[in-house]
């Protein structure tokens, strides 16, 4: 008889575990940026234009000195920052990654998701909406 319950309670326990990961997400969880709808606002500029899927875009804002920043959903489910500096228009900078990535631009701006930064701290960087962390040198 104890075997028969053992088998059982393996048996649900299977079950129950298979349930919570079967479709579930494998990677991060999205930004929630990711969550509304694209409006033409979010559409990357021509000179960014390349690598990232346009249709997955979302503009976050521009920061004091005047920098532009996008997310983007990448490759292989991964968040992406994408970057377009105010004194080099026709550059652009992108990194992917997990919700705790970060990445830092020739000129040492640090760029990181508010939602998980480890990094960057809150209190000594700029917002740029509900999103990203900046950190200018």
């Amino acid at each position: 008889m104890r075997r028969r319950w053992t088998v059982a309670l393996v048996a649900v326990t299977a079950s129950v575990l298979a349930g919570c990961t079967a479709g579930g997400p494998t990677t991060p969880s999205r930004p929630a940026i990711f969550d509304r709808a694209q409006v033409p606002a979010d559409i990357l500029p021509a000179e960014v234009l390349g690598t990232e899927d346009p249709s997955t875009s979302r503009y976050v804002g521009e920061d004091s000195a005047g920098d532009r920043y996008w997310a983007v959903w990448g490759p292989a489910d991964t968040a992406c920052i994408v970057q377009l500096p105010a004194t080099k228009p026709g550059n652009y900078f992108s990194f992917c990654g997990g919700l705790g990535i970060s990445g830092s631009d020739a000129s040492g701006v640090v760029m990181e998701f508010a939602s998980a930064p480890r990094r960057l701290d809150p209190s000594s960087s700029e917002l740029i909406g509900d999103t990203l962390l900046v950190q200018r040198p």
